[in-house]
């Protein structure tokens, strides 16, 4: 599995990230109803929710246990050409602020990789960085799962107190 930056994943934590590009003509209203409703009578698709309130709309998904992310840019042309380059500036001209959004992820994966001058020792560095911090994110979720179970086992007797442990405050200077 390849995702964005081209770092190789195991299926296990595998993400893949799509944007979508369509003309002009296209609505990002049927993109989000008619196309995500397309996608859920696919046998493949699992747990499908589309996000259009967010900062960058976006279509989460599990393709056959591949966790997948659609974002949607329309472009402000009759047609998208075939192998256009959507790193010119030219393309975000006349978009939505939507589009511009679902668009910088792409450009800035691009832009890493066209200015980094090792993309190997990049990928290795960042599949690393990216195991360790799934591993991190474990040790830290179990941290926190002790640590609250260890209070819950201490709230019982706070919680349950007997009213004459209890000392009751007036705050109304009326006795």
């Amino acid at each position: 599995m390849v995702p964005n930056l081209g770092v190789p994943t195991p299926p296990s934590i595998a993400k893949i990230d799509i944007l979508c590009v369509g003309p002009g003509f296209l609505q990002r209203k049927d993109f989000f109803s008619s196309f995500v409703g397309k996608l859920k009578r696919q046998r493949e698709v699992k747990d499908i929710r589309a996000i259009e309130e967010a900062f960058v709309p976006v279509v989460k998904l599990s393709f056959e246990g591949i966790e997948i992310d659609l974002v949607f840019a329309r472009v402000a042309r009759n047609r998208v050409p075939e192998g256009m380059d959507l790193l010119r500036e030219d393309w975000l001209q006349g978009m939505d602020i939507q589009s511009v959004r679902s668009l910088n992820g792409y450009r800035v994966t691009e832009e890493i990789l066209r200015l980094v001058p090792n993309i190997q020792n990049f990928r290795l560095a960042l599949r690393t960085i990216k195991l360790w911090a799934k591993r991190e994110l474990r040790s830290l979720l179990v941290l926190l799962n002790r640590s609250e179970n260890t209070a819950n086992r201490h709230k019982p007797h706070l919680l349950n107190q007997s009213p004459r442990h209890s000392k009751r405050v007036n705050i109304s200077g009326v006795k």
